[in-house]
């Protein structure tokens, strides 16, 4: 998505238009998430979907600090070691 020429608004030499994990024409884009370390159960395939806003109250909940104020997402239970 951010290769030369693709989803690129003419004059932006920056940035696309389009992020990855979006949905343009119908079409999705999906991504895999890979974690591993301390606290992160091992060869676990989590069925539920995950979104980026999703990691960082995973890693504050894993540090030990109050979820973000603000975030959207949720901790991914599923993935850590009880």
């Amino acid at each position: 998505a951010v290769r030369g020429g693709y989803g690129r608004i003419p004059g932006d030499d920056v940035h696309g238009h389009r992020l990855p994990g979006a949905e343009h024409r119908g079409k999705k884009m999906r991504c895999l998430l890979l974690m591993a370390g301390p606290g992160i159960k091992s060869n676990v395939r989590i069925e539920r979907p995950v979104a980026l806003q999703d990691i960082a109250p995973t890693v504050s909940h894993m540090m030990g600090f109050p979820t973000p104020r603000d975030t959207e997402g949720g901790i991914i239970y599923q993935m850590l070691e009880e």
